[in-house]
């Protein structure tokens, strides 16, 4: 527990002290700012990425700093804490808008996790298929090598081969490399008086969509 306790704690600090510097980064700003802008902008920032980045409790954090930073560090009377009527209703427009940037920006948190999630999960599945596929493809290939023949495959346009069983070899003669890597292998390969017939005999019998084993 403790080992795990401990990241988890550090990671609480971070978050929270996050919201913390945001708002009061804000202050600072607003103070150094104040002839040139409104008092409440620069804190809205603050909400939005305290939300984002530390999730809802930090968010909540920094609404409640902010509006207590607006109404001791700017409004008047300033560094005491006032409420009048007019400030009373400047900080529930504030407090109300703080809000609803602090649930939009959990929401949209919540989205990416989810996303992010739902992406790995994918990911994981794709990798497990491809090694299920891998390892299907390698007990295919094994069996294949051990029946008493060729076993090929190839495009059925160009007659190149894509697949040839290790029994070529000792069967014929021809290493599997010149099979796969030589796009007229087969062509080369039939006798001088069959060559024409029988490449055209496969052509149509493609194009038909016939049993290649039948007769011309």
């Amino acid at each position: 527990m403790s080992d795990l306790s401990a990241p988890r704690a550090a990671g609480g600090i971070f978050r929270y002290g996050l919201s913390v510097a945001l708002v009061a980064l804000s202050t600072g700003l607003t103070l150094l700012l104040q002839d040139y802008t409104f008092r409440t902008p620069l804190f809205l920032p603050a909400i939005l990425l305290s939300t984002w980045f530390g999730g809802t409790g930090p968010g909540l954090l920094a609404v409640v700093l902010s509006t207590l930073s607006i109404n001791f560090f700017i409004l008047e009377p300033k560094f005491a804490f006032s409420f009048t009527l007019r400030d009373a209703v400047h900080l529930a427009v504030f407090l109300f808008t703080a809000l609803i940037i602090s649930s939009w920006s959990a929401g949209r948190r919540r989205v990416e996790h989810a996303l992010k999630q739902a992406r790995a999960e994918l990911e994981e599945k794709v990798e497990e298929r491809t090694a299920d596929l891998s390892r299907s493809n390698e007990q295919f290939r094994n069996l294949v090598n051990t029946v008493g023949g060729i076993v090929w495959q190839a495009d059925a346009e160009t007659f190149r081969f894509t697949f040839v069983s290790e029994q070529a070899e000792r069967i014929l003669g021809y290493p599997i490399e010149r099979w796969l890597n030589e796009p007229t292998f087969w062509k080369d390969h039939l006798h001088p008086e069959d060559r024409e017939w029988a490449v055209n005999f496969c052509v149509n019998a493609t194009a038909e969509k016939r049993d290649h084993a039948g007769a011309a």
